[in-house]
């Protein structure tokens, strides 16, 4: 199974009650992946076991510059590949065609990279 969010936590928690049925996922422009909360998205880091892409976009990366951090040291804790990158020149909602901040070069790019990931995981 392969999970994609686009603007939300879903793809870190594993789906009930198979939770090692999830091999890839991908995450553009996710909400705040990294807060406060008990639940929030980094801390369910540890409790999956993919292959995962997170594509963030320039402007989230701008509003809180430490999550992509905070997400690498999470998947380096937990010993799984990630591939987490800000797209340069990006604003918040940039993949889907229909977005008004749609960045066709950079939206093919992430759509290329999930690809990747997807068929990675898939072998």
């Amino acid at each position: 199974m392969l999970a994609i969010a686009l603007e939300d936590r879903t793809p870190f928690a594993p789906p009930p009650p198979f939770p090692t049925a999830v091999a890839a996922i991908a995450s553009f422009h996710g909400a705040p992946m990294v807060t406060d909360k008990p639940d929030s998205a980094h801390l369910l880091i540890s409790t999956i076991r993919v292959r995962a892409l997170i594509a963030i976009a320039e402007s989230d990366d701008k509003s809180q510059p430490n999550v992509k951090s905070v997400l690498r040291d999470a998947f380096d804790r937990a010993h799984l590949p990630a591939e987490i990158e800000v797209y340069k020149g990006t604003l918040h909602g940039w993949c889907p065609p229909d977005s008004r901040s749609y960045d066709h070069e950079q939206a093919e790019k992430a759509w290329a990279r999930q690809l990747a990931v997807f068929k990675q995981a898939l072998v």
